[in-house]
């Protein structure tokens, strides 16, 4: 046996942070959510392929609103990457008795360097019997899992945009489950990096 020191050699790594955000006032929060008069438009609504039905836009502007996304950027910017990162989009999802979310991710097909980007969640109102949170990771084709993570009321989670994930369903009868989702991206992404196949392209003969 060797007496060399094991070097150990990351080949996959892929985490969820948690943590929880005692000065936001979730009850203002709420307020502002369901006292918006931003809807939805009804076009996207009826879009097939996205879950643009579930959510609700978010309202910005409103303070304990803008308070929320300015505590969330600064704890994302101080913990998970040597790049500045800015807020892309966010917006608000409830979910009643019975109801649940099918499984996605946040990757777009613009991210240049996937572990640049972030997603968050939310929850400013989690009662009893409330829905899971479930990550999917799956490895080389062969290793496949499902992370539950159990929501609480004034908990943060983020991670990776390409994280595909969903949620089991909500089952509370008389209190409804809410979060807040969003997305931060790099303010200048990472460039290169990247093998192209341009040189191999038939030419153009005009």
């Amino acid at each position: 046996m060797s007496d060399e020191p094991l070097e150990q050699i990351v080949l996959f790594s892929s985490t969820v942070s948690k943590t929880f955000l005692p000065n936001i006032d979730n009850h203002k929060l709420i307020n502002e959510i369901n006292s918006s008069s931003v809807q939805m438009p009804q076009e996207k609504k009826s879009e097939k392929y996205h879950t643009y039905y579930e959510d609700v836009l978010f309202p910005y502007g409103e303070p304990e609103s803008e308070k929320l996304l300015t505590t969330i950027g600064k704890i994302i910017n101080s913990h998970v990457s040597p790049l500045r990162l800015i807020l892309s989009e966010a917006w608000t999802l409830t979910l009643s008795y019975g109801q649940s979310v099918s499984m996605h991710s946040h990757k777009s097909n613009s991210m240049k360097h996937l572990n640049e980007y972030f997603s968050i969640a939310y929850y400013p109102c989690v009662p009893e019997d409330s829905a899971d949170l479930i990550f999917s990771v799956t490895a080389y084709n062969s290793i496949d899992s499902l992370i539950y993570i159990k929501p609480q009321t004034g908990m943060l989670l983020f991670w990776n945009s390409y994280i595909p994930h969903m949620t089991n369903r909500h089952m509370n009868p008389s209190m409804d489950r809410v979060v807040i989702s969003a997305n931060f991206v790099p303010e200048n992404p990472s460039e290169g990096g990247f093998q192209y196949w341009d040189i191999y392209a038939r030419p153009n003969k005009g």
